[in-house]
């Protein structure tokens, strides 16, 4: 039997919980191993101690019962439903919808107006009018700006 099994098992053994199979293993183990031992001796040790302790007072009758009375019943708890949207006043729902109405009208339109300025062909279109970038024409030549609106419209080789 290895120490951890009888390690597991020496609260049982102390108490005369064990078969007589089981405890003949472990006071087989006992008689080879030292510290199988010692740990024994200590929880001897402590179960004399423990023996030696005060008896503790005895609960006044009807303990428990006054200590259950005075504790609440619980309910099952509720689920807290919020509806955000009704804790507002009419006008700001309205006007929250409306905003979100406007929002979704003003993306629509700048969506179509960016479809509608996209080229058909990469290579027919020209790139600073299509992006836009004409505001871009008067930067300084060697630029970042330059290089940029140079890649852009194709001086690179065809726009590759």
């Amino acid at each position: 039997m290895s120490c951890r099994n009888v390690a597991s098992r020496l609260n049982a053994y102390l108490d005369g919980e064990l078969s007589a199979r089981d405890r003949e293993q472990v006071e087989q183990h006992l008689g080879e191993c030292g510290r199988c031992r010692e740990a024994l001796e200590r929880l001897r040790a402590v179960a004399d101690a423990l023996t030696q302790l005060p008896t503790p007072p005895a609960v006044p009758e009807g303990f428990a019962n006054r200590v259950l009375a005075r504790v609440p019943l619980r309910a099952e708890p509720q689920p807290v439903v919020v509806q955000l949207w009704r804790s507002f006043p009419l006008a700001r729902r309205v006007a929250a919808a409306a905003a979100l109405v406007l929002g979704i009208g003003l993306g629509a339109l700048m969506a179509r107006d960016v479809t509608r300025a996209s080229p058909k062909t990469s290579s027919a279109a020209d790139p600073n009018a299509v992006y836009r970038l004409d505001f871009l024409s008067d930067a300084p030549e060697g630029s970042l700006v330059d290089a940029y609106l140079a890649l852009a419209s194709g001086a690179n080789g065809g726009g590759e």
